[in-house]
C-alpha cells in the first residue's frame, strides 16, 4: 500500500515539474527547497505546490538588462565620489527582507569594469575580508581570471548588487 502512495507522489511531482517555468523565481525555489528539506529531515509537514495557469497571451515577466538601465532606485552608494568602506550583504528570508553580511571591502565609484560598462543594478567593489562561513559562496557575477567564489575575490575587484552594498560611512555632501 505504501508503494502506491509513493508512486502517486512521484506522478504528482512530475506533473508539477512539467508545468514549472524553465527559470522559476527565487522565492518559489526557496519555498520548494524548504519544504523538501523538511520532508527529508523526517519532520511531518504537508507540502503543496500550486502552479498558476498561464495563457498563451500572458507572457512571463522577465527582468531585462536593457530595462535595468532605467533603474530609478537610488542607494547611498550612488552618492560617493571616492572609495568608501562598505559591507557586502546577501538577501535572505522568504521575501528577501533580511540581510547577512558576507564580506567587507571598498565601494569604488566607477562605471567601468575591466573595459566594459557596468549594468545599473551592480556596483564595483574591492573585497577585503570575507566573513567566516561564506568563503565558498559562489559569486552572482564571476570576476576575471576565474574568480567564482567569495574567497577568491579577496584583494580583487568584483561586481556586487548595488542594493546590497551597505556603506560603513555616509558620503560627505559636495560643497
Amino acid at each position: 500500500m505504501s508503494n502506491f502512495f509513493k508512486e502517486e507522489a512521484k506522478k504528482q511531482v512530475e506533473q508539477v515539474m512539467n508545468k514549472m517555468p524553465s527559470d522559476p523565481p527565487p522565492e518559489l525555489m526557496q519555498q520548494l527547497v524548504s519544504a523538501m528539506s523538511s520532508q527529508l529531515s523526517g519532520q511531518p509537514r504537508q507540502m503543496q505546490l500550486v502552479v498558476a495557469p498561464t495563457t498563451s497571451q500572458q507572457a512571463p515577466v522577465v527582468p531585462s538588462s536593457v530595462a535595468s538601465t532605467g533603474n530609478k532606485d537610488r542607494y547611498p552608494v550612488d552618492e560617493i565620489e571616492s572609495p568608501v568602506r562598505c559591507s557586502l550583504v546577501i538577501r535572505c528570508g522568504l521575501n528577501n527582507n533580511c540581510t547577512r553580511e558576507v564580506a567587507t571591502g571598498l565601494a569604488i565609484p566607477r562605471r567601468q569594469f575591466y573595459g566594459s560598462e557596468i549594468l545599473e543594478d551592480n556596483y564595483r567593489v574591492e573585497v577585503l575580508i570575507v566573513v567566516q562561513g561564506y568563503e565558498d559562496d559562489m559569486l552572482d557575477i564571476p570576476g576575471p581570471e576565474g574568480i567564482v567564489k567569495l574567497r577568491q575575490a579577496i584583494k580583487n575587484f568584483i561586481l556586487w548588487p548595488r542594493r546590497d552594498v551597505l556603506l560603513c560611512e555616509l558620503p560627505q555632501p559636495s560643497s
